[in-house]
C-alpha cells in the first residue's frame, strides 16, 4: 500500500540523480512542484510534455543543480532554454512515448490522481499523458491525491496498489476560457469552416484560430471528435448534439482527447462519459486516424513559404511551442479516406506591415510541417489547396491568398529566386 507524506517532504523522496517525469496538463502535480521550488532542489532529471499557456511552471526554479527536458518551449522556460538548464527535444508528439523506451525511462513519477474508487483505481483526470505507459518502468509512484480533481467515466486510471507515496490535496480544478476572437481571426475560421461537412470527423486545437472556427460549425450534423485537446468549443459541440460520432469506426468513442483544458464545463462533460480520454499513443497515431473516413485536422501557422512549409513553433524568432500534434494529424488526416488537412493563418502581424507568408522562412526557423504533407492553406484571403500541385502552382496559390498589399512583392521575390 501506498506510504503517505507531507507535500513538503517530496525532496527527500527523490533520489540522488533520479530521471523523474512530471505529469503535464490540467493534472500536473503543482503541489509537489511548488514544495520542490521551496525545497532547493538536488541533482535530479526531470522530463515532462508541458503545454505552454497550460503548465507555466518555471522548471529551472527547482534548483540549480537540476536538469529538464521538455518538448514545448514556452515563456516561463525561456530563461531556462537560454542557460542550457533546460533543454528542448524536437518531437512529435506520437514520438514522445517511444522517446522513453531504454536509457530515458523514468525512475519516478510524479502525478495527480483522483482518490480511489470502490474498485481501487484512481482517475488519472483530463490528462491521462503518458503515465500509463511509464507506469511499468517507474521504481517510484508519488501522487498528489486531489479530491477535486475530474473524474473522467472514460479514461485511463492507476490502482490504488501501485502508488509508492501519496499526499492528500484538495484544490480546484484549472479553468481555462475560451480565448477572444479578433476580427480577422473570426473571417479565418469562417472560411475554414465552410470545408467542414456534416459526418466529418474533427480534431482542433484550443488557440485563437480553432476556437473561433469551431464557433461556427454549430449548424453541422453527425460530427465526431478525434483530438489532442478538448475544451469548452469543443465541449458545447458535443453539449448541443452536434457531435454524435456514428460514422466512427466500431470501438472509437463519439469525441475523444488525450487532454482537457477548458473551464467546469468541460470537466463536468467527461466526468459522465461525454469525451473519452486516451493516451496520446491512440489519440496521437495517424494508422488510428486512417481508420476513421473524413477525418479533418484543424491547425493553425504562425507562418508558411511559398514551397509550403509551415512554422508553427517561433514568433519573431522566439521559439513559443513545440512540434506538438500538428504533424500526427495531418498525416493522419491525408491517410484518411475523403480526409483533409486544413492550416490557417491570419495573412500578416498584428499591426500588417509584415506578411506572414513569406518567400522563404527566415534562417533558423523550424520547419514544422513539411511540404509534403500540406494540403489545404487557409486566410481572410481564400483557400488554397495545395495537394498535388506543382511547386510553381503551389506558390501562385499562396501568392493570391497573402494579403493583396505584399502579393506584388511575393511574385517579384519568388521569381527573382526562380532566375538563380
Amino acid at each position: 500500500m501506498p506510504i503517505p507524506f507531507a507535500p513538503q517532504d517530496v525532496a527527500a523522496l527523490l533520489p540522488a540523480g533520479a530521471r523523474v517525469y512530471i505529469q503535464a496538463g490540467i493534472a500536473q502535480p503543482s503541489n509537489l512542484l511548488e514544495a520542490l521550488r521551496a525545497e532547493g532542489g538536488g541533482d535530479q532529471h526531470f522530463v515532462t510534455a508541458c503545454f505552454p499557456g497550460i503548465n507555466e511552471f518555471a522548471l529551472q526554479q527547482l534548483g540549480p543543480r537540476t536538469r529538464s527536458t521538455v518538448f514545448y518551449a514556452s515563456r516561463s522556460l525561456a530563461s531556462g532554454l537560454a542557460s542550457g538548464q533546460v533543454a528542448q527535444l524536437p518531437l512529435h508528439q506520437s514520438q514522445i512515448g517511444p522517446y522513453f523506451v531504454g536509457e530515458a525511462r523514468p525512475e519516478v513519477l510524479l502525478i495527480q490522481v483522483c482518490p480511489p474508487d470502490a474498485h481501487g483505481e484512481c482517475s488519472l483526470g483530463g490528462g491521462a499523458d503518458f503515465v500509463p505507459l511509464l507506469l511499468d518502468q517507474a521504481r517510484l509512484v508519488i501522487a498528489e491525491v486531489n479530491e477535486q480533481l475530474a473524474r473522467v467515466a472514460d479514461g485511463p486510471s492507476v490502482p490504488w496498489s501501485r502508488l509508492t507515496h501519496v499526499c492528500h490535496t484538495s484544490r480546484p480544478m484549472p479553468q481555462f476560457e475560451d480565448p477572444a476572437v479578433d476580427e480577422i481571426s473570426a473571417i479565418v475560421a469562417r472560411r475554414a469552416a465552410e470545408l467542414v461537412e456534416d459526418g466529418d470527423c474533427v480534431q482542433a486545437g484550443i488557440g485563437n484560430l480553432p476556437t473561433a472556427l469551431l464557433a461556427h460549425l454549430g449548424t453541422r450534423r453527425r460530427l465526431g471528435v478525434h483530438s489532442g485537446i478538448v475544451g469548452d468549443a469543443l465541449a458545447q459541440l458535443i453539449d448541443a448534439g452536434v457531435v454524435t460520432g456514428e460514422h466512427k469506426p466500431a470501438g472509437h468513442p463519439r469525441a475523444v482527447t488525450a487532454y482537457l483544458a477548458g473551464t467546469s464545463r468541460t470537466y463536468a462533460l467527461a466526468e459522465r462519459g461525454g469525451v473519452a480520454v486516451r493516451t496520446p499513443a491512440f489519440t496521437h497515431d495517424a494508422a488510428v486516424m486512417a481508420q476513421i473516413d473524413h477525418f479533418v485536422s484543424l491547425g493553425a501557422a504562425l507562418e508558411v513559404d511559398l514551397l509550403g512549409q509551415v512554422n508553427a513553433e517561433h514568433l519573431a524568432g522566439r521559439a513559443i511551442s513545440g512540434c506538438g500534434g500538428f504533424v500526427d494529424f495531418v498525416r493522419g488526416s491525408r491517410l484518411s479516406r475523403g480526409g483533409r488537412a486544413i492550416v490557417m493563418l491570419q495573412s500578416t502581424n498584428r499591426d500588417r506591415t509584415q506578411s506572414r507568408i513569406q518567400v522563404s522562412l527566415a534562417p533558423g526557423t523550424p520547419v514544422t510541417c513539411a511540404r509534403t504533407d500540406v494540403d489545404i492553406m487557409v486566410t481572410e484571403h481564400g483557400v488554397a489547396r495545395l495537394r498535388h500541385l506543382s511547386v510553381q502552382a503551389r506558390a501562385e496559390r499562396l501568392i493570391e491568398i497573402a494579403d493583396p498589399a505584399f502579393r506584388e512583392d511575393l511574385a517579384r521575390q519568388w521569381e527573382a529566386l526562380q532566375r538563380r
